[in-house]
């Protein structure tokens, strides 16, 4: 329901600032938290976040990070369609030094078109009360697995994600050169006084904007080559 949902979704946003105050308080050295928070109303840029008022609960998420100090989300490319979903909050950037996206090749679920009938009518075939007092922890664990994996190829299609074709320019020195700036971005942002890092991170900028430039350059002039 709605409520539940709410309740779950505030919890965790407890959580995180509880675990950033642990950091802040020296009890662990660091904080990285990492999986599918189910945003996708958020648009993730380099400058942090941001969503429309009506949803709510994303507008709470995007809250939780002003109210942490300086806690940062660092995937800001889409991992499921054109949505960020999985996620990775981190105090240090510092600490991540590439984030890659490989496509699977395994088939991924469309839930939303799952024949629940079929579904819940295959889990339903097993005697569950039964089956837990004649095994193990273990073994009734894997049959749990087992059968909603059945289930869940039964009645869910299935599809295969297609790349999007990145610029045939970018190269490997461009790619370091946008983590660099991201990396001082957020820093900036945690240093907000620091005029000495501003600088760097404005030069930086005119160096990637003048690469970004010259590669193009190379690539149409190898192109025009080719062509004649």
């Amino acid at each position: 329901s709605h409520n539940s949902n709410r309740e779950v979704a505030l919890r965790l946003n407890e959580s995180i600032l509880v675990a950033k105050s642990l950091v802040d308080k020296n009890k662990f050295t660091s904080l990285i938290i990492f999986g599918d928070f189910n945003h996708p109303n958020i648009e993730w840029n380099n400058d942090g976040g941001k969503c429309e008022s009506r949803y709510s609960q994303s507008c709470e998420f995007l809250e939780t990070f002003r109210e942490s100090n300086f806690l940062r989300q660092v995937v800001i490319e889409p991992n499921l369609g054109n949505n960020v979903l999985d996620l990775i909050i981190i105090d240090d950037p510092n600490r991540i030094y590439n984030l890659e996206q490989k496509l699977t090749n395994k088939p991924l679920y469309l839930y939303d078109k799952c024949n629940s009938d079929l579904f819940n009518e295959h889990i339903c075939k097993i005697n569950w009360a039964e089956e837990d007092s004649k095994t193990n922890v273990d073994s009734f664990y894997e049959t749990i697995i087992r059968v909603y994996s059945e289930a869940s190829e039964m009645s869910i299609p299935t599809f295969y994600a297609n790349s999007k074709l990145k610029p045939k320019w970018l190269n490997k020195d461009l790619k370091d050169l946008c983590r660099k700036k991201f990396s001082l971005w957020s820093k900036i942002r945690a240093s907000t006084k620091n005029e000495q890092l501003r600088k760097e991170y404005n030069r930086l900028c005119k160096i990637l904007k003048k690469f970004i430039k010259t590669e193009k350059q190379k690539f149409e002039a190898t192109l025009a080559k080719i062509q004649k």
